[in-house]
């Protein structure tokens, strides 16, 4: 499960609104069947939950991550952040971390990809070795 350090994140995007943000990651979780915890300071009374995106308002966000990890099984959960001090609680906590600047949030265009193809399948080795070969001719 991502653990999303909400305004953190929003911040690293050029998203405008936390809304903005919410959908994207719904799009991206429901895509890869995969869930989400997104943990924003401040209070809001309005529930912007889905069924696989979990939405939380709290006084102090990084303090709640801690405490949702210490209640779960940190190998669970990846942790999306920027925050220094929480990335450095995370690694002690043996938490998975992806930094907010690095998180990958959007997924493929659904029309680029042929009906044929697998949008989960990865590069074979060859093909990986065919890309990376390309890209260190432009680099001379």
């Amino acid at each position: 499960m991502y653990l999303i350090d909400g305004y953190n994140l929003l911040y690293e995007t050029s998203l405008e609104t936390r809304d903005e943000l919410i959908e994207k990651i719904n799009r991206f979780c429901n895509f890869y069947k995969k869930k989400a915890l997104i943990i924003f300071d401040g209070y809001e009374p309005e529930d912007f939950s889905t069924i696989r995106v979990e939405v939380r308002f709290v006084g102090d966000a990084d303090e709640e991550i801690k405490q949702i990890v210490k209640q779960g099984n940190p190998s669970q959960y990846t942790l999306v952040t920027l925050d220094k001090d929480l990335i450095y609680w995370a690694h002690q906590s043996n938490v998975e971390v992806i930094k907010s600047s690095q998180f990958n949030y959007l997924i493929p265009d659904l029309e680029m990809v042929s009906k044929e193809e697998d949008p989960y399948l990865a590069l074979s080795d060859e093909q990986a070795k065919k890309e990376l070969d390309e890209f260190r001719s432009f680099q001379k």
